[in-house]
């Protein structure tokens, strides 16, 4: 924006505020700055499917060059290394992130519903008074009990 402000002969902030004042423009500023995360998008892809960019260059100088070395008079390609694909997916992570974000969908099945987890927490705890004399054991049953418990709203507790 700042070279844009430049160039418009007006500071940032005016240029800032004539954006949020015009729908029309914002539009096309918005569409303007998508074109450099397009761009980014196409390099992964790019990547993602070998494809290389081929840049004019000069077998004898490592200029990059329009057709021809103006130094030798010779035409010659070379292929531009693969890009950082690290720097590529954080750069679409911040500038797109409805579209990149690192984001799992999970599916929960089988859900057991509260009032049924805490029935079963009390026939667990009826059961142990019930049938288990050794008072260590009715001690180990009681600790494993109350820690698998631990999560459960109004656990019942073994006594």
């Amino acid at each position: 924006m700042a070279i844009a402000a430049k160039a418009l002969g007006v500071g940032r902030s005016t240029l800032y505020d004539r954006i949020a004042s015009d729908p029309e423009l914002k539009k096309l500023v918005d569409a303007a700055n998508q074109v450099p995360i397009d761009n980014v998008e196409g390099s992964l892809y790019r990547v993602a499917t070998r494809e290389r960019t081929l840049i004019p260059r000069c077998f004898n100088h490592t200029r990059p060059i329009a057709a021809v070395c103006p130094d030798c008079n010779r035409p010659v390609t070379v292929e531009v290394p693969d890009a950082d694909v690290k720097a590529i997916q954080l750069y679409l992570t911040n500038k797109r992130p409805a579209d990149w974000k690192n984001r799992r969908d999970v599916t929960v099945e089988n859900v057991v519903p509260v009032d049924a987890a805490l029935a079963f927490a009390r026939a667990v705890s009826e059961a142990v008074n019930l049938y288990v004399s050794d008072a260590e054991t009715r001690r180990r049953l009681v600790e494993a009990f109350d820690a698998a418990s631990a999560g459960l709203e109004h656990s019942p507790r073994v006594h």
